[in-house]
């Protein structure tokens, strides 16, 4: 029998029908079930309302929030937590894919471990449903390791592939005026508040790279932003060479989730050029 537990399942959507499916039908192949599945429409133009409305009838604990114009990525994730009653909630975009363990594994780790806010995880990135790890990301596993990531203007944790405390995502609201360094700036605050990180070793997420993702676009509005992040909360100050040099590092690994494996050579080159000791750390992470 497939347990039920005290999660929520939170995302905001914009115009994933194209996924849609796919999400959903990640959810009915997990181990354990959520307790509820929230989703706040933001204002979609596509036919992401007929698909979710279609599986509001394989789904009894999905709530839909309907807006009727679009408000925002943060403001969206903001009425979501809003309407959620479980224990903690678990982050995913919907056109991601959720692995039939990560509720279990991250549910059962939490409640064995309640020294543990939040609970992140790696992820597989991919470009077709027919080959769901093109690469495989490799984040720290420890709390230090983490916060030190949040330190260097970096990122420790997967957005979307957290479980967290509900009553931390209530305290802490999300800043739409920080979008789409939203991630950076509520993890970076929660870290500095004190509470504890963890990631699991296991890719527990696919994580889909597309044109119109998040994460396959990376302009320097964003880097800048994180960085300035970085000074309102950390108070640590970043030079502007620095922050180009950032900028151009991460949209070349970008660049790189999206090429083939010759493409990598030429990118690790690159940031071996631009980011030095970042490199060196990055190859002996892979080492361990």
């Amino acid at each position: 029998m497939i347990k039920n537990c005290s999660v929520s399942i939170v995302c905001a959507n914009y115009n994933n029908g194209l996924f849609l499916d796919d999400f959903f039908k990640s959810i009915l192949g997990s181990t354990y079930s959520p307790q509820e599945i929230i989703i706040v429409d933001d204002g979609s133009t596509d036919n992401s309302l007929e698909i979710i409305h279609y599986y509001e009838n394989l789904f009894s604990n999905l709530k839909l929030i309907e807006l009727k114009k679009n408000v925002g990525f943060a403001n969206a994730l903001n009425i979501a937590v809003e309407n959620v009653t479980c224990e903690y909630i678990l982050r995913i975009d919907p056109d991601d894919i959720l692995s039939s363990v990560r509720i279990e594994m991250q549910y059962n780790y939490l409640i064995e471990h309640n020294e543990i806010d939040v609970l992140g995880s790696n992820v597989c990135y991919f470009h077709s449903i027919d080959s769901l790890c093109d690469r495989k990301s490799n984040f720290p596993v420890e709390h230090k390791d983490i916060l030190n990531r949040y330190l260097d203007g970096s990122h420790g944790l997967v957005h979307g592939g957290v479980m967290i405390k509900s009553f931390l995502m209530k305290d802490n609201v999300y800043r739409q005026c920080n979008v789409p360094a939203e991630e950076y700036d509520i993890f970076s605050r929660l870290l500095f508040k004190k509470y504890i990180a963890h990631n699991l070793p296991d890719a527990l997420t696919f994580v889909r790279v597309h044109d119109a993702s998040v994460s396959d676009n990376m302009p320097f509005s964003t880097v800048k932003k994180t960085f300035d992040l970085r000074y309102e909360i950390w108070g640590v100050a970043t030079n502007k060479l620095y922050v180009y040099k950032e900028f151009i590092a991460r949209n070349l690994y970008r660049s790189a989730l999206k090429k083939n494996n010759s493409f990598i050579f030429i990118y690790l080159s690159l940031v071996c050029i631009l980011k030095p000791v970042s490199f060196i750390k990055k190859v002996l992470s892979y080492v361990k």
